[in-house]
């Protein structure tokens, strides 16, 4: 069992998986629009 805070503990290690990547991704995904917002608003 991974010992994580992320996903609610309902989910299984394969949804959990799954999820964790999705999340993950789109984690990475707003983090650089946002970035590449503020840069572009300080530019």
């Amino acid at each position: 069992m991974k010992n994580t805070t992320k996903v609610p503990a309902h989910f299984d290690d394969d949804a959990y998986d799954a999820q964790d990547l999705f999340f993950d991704a789109c984690t990475v995904v707003v983090a650089l629009v946002l970035i590449g917002m503020v840069l572009f608003a300080i530019v």
